[in-house]
């Protein structure tokens, strides 16, 4: 759950005007494609942090119950550390080929975003836990 929660907390962190790894403090870019403008790429990244945010809450109140099963925990945990992936990475895309150096913050971010579908179990193990749960 913990791994869940931080990566839900750090997915909230690029989108946000003024935070250390903004997508608002990008370097200028050619214009984008109407569909690809910044602001809907930042809605995009709002909306799945709410619906994270949904997922997590009800999955912390479960726990507090005694109730959270493992696949519920493999559920929250896939999503949320899926969740800081792709928001990180519609930021990075944000910033063009200035999002891989690492003097900008976004680089960070995106490596430490990685890392998450890695430890306390691999996205993989996760959906392997939840597909035996719903009997495949």
């Amino acid at each position: 759950m913990s791994i869940a929660v931080n990566s839900r907390a750090a997915a909230g962190a690029p989108w946000r005007p003024r935070s250390s790894t903004s997508c608002s403090d990008r370097p200028s870019a050619p214009p984008s494609a109407p569909s690809r403008t910044p602001s809907s790429r930042l809605a995009a990244c709002a909306t799945d942090v709410e619906a994270g945010q949904s997922l997590l809450d009800r999955a912390l109140l479960a726990h507090e119950k005694g109730e959270l099963t493992p696949a519920d925990a493999a559920k929250v945990k896939l999503f949320c550390t899926e969740l800081r992936g792709r928001v990180v990475d519609r930021c990075l895309q944000l910033h063009g080929g200035y999002g891989y150096i690492l003097e900008y913050p976004i680089a960070g971010a995106y490596a430490d975003a990685r890392v998450t579908r890695i430890y306390a179990g691999s996205s993989e193990i996760m959906k392997t836990i939840i597909a035996k749960d719903i009997g495949l």
